[in-house]
């Protein structure tokens, strides 16, 4: 269910909840994406995933999915041949999943563009950071300690800001 007809190496989106998850296409209704190793699509965040290469609508699963080569604009993609020939090298292989550094984002934008950058990992780590900046500063304020910690939070989140990229 899209309104865009992929070409191979383009990047598919495909809409979950509370997530989005990336394929490369490659080709015949075909696209290349991690999975969990262990078969159980129940899982969000797997340990372990294999690289397969699977159905469009399969993986789609009636969600909504589009076309979305999210850096093209800013960064200079690889040959579509190249993008597909690299994909297909992948499929069978297991990895560790890492939501911050090794996600399907991470993936998919490391076939077609060289190197691997994600959104949605980062967007992860600092709402996490988040969470655990405003438990630490009700704790402070309780303890008497709001300032410090607070400012240590504070620092700690402007260096994750500065080394990320969205």
């Amino acid at each position: 269910m899209t309104c865009n007809t992929p070409r191979p190496g383009d990047l598919i989106e495909f809409d979950r909840v509370g997530f989005y998850h990336w394929g490369i296409y490659v080709g015949d209704g075909y696209i290349v994406h991690l999975s969990p190793a262990d078969d159980k699509r129940a899982t969000v965040i797997p340990v372990d995933v294999k690289i397969r290469k699977e159905k469009i609508d399969v993986v789609a699963a009636g969600q909504p999915w589009r076309v979305n080569n999210l850096h093209d604009a800013t960064r200079k993609h690889r040959s579509p041949q190249k993008m597909v020939q690299l994909a297909e090298a992948e499929v069978g292989k297991t990895h560790r999943y890492d939501l911050a550094e090794h996600n399907c984002e991470h993936f998919v934008t490391e076939l077609r563009y060289g190197v691997a950058v994600g959104r949605q990992g980062t967007i992860g780590v600092i709402l996490g950071s988040v969470v655990a900046a405003a438990v630490a500063f009700s704790v402070g304020a309780t303890l008497g300690g709001a300032i410090p910690i607070g400012l240590c939070v504070g620092f700690c989140l402007k260096k994750l800001l500065h080394k990320t990229q969205f």
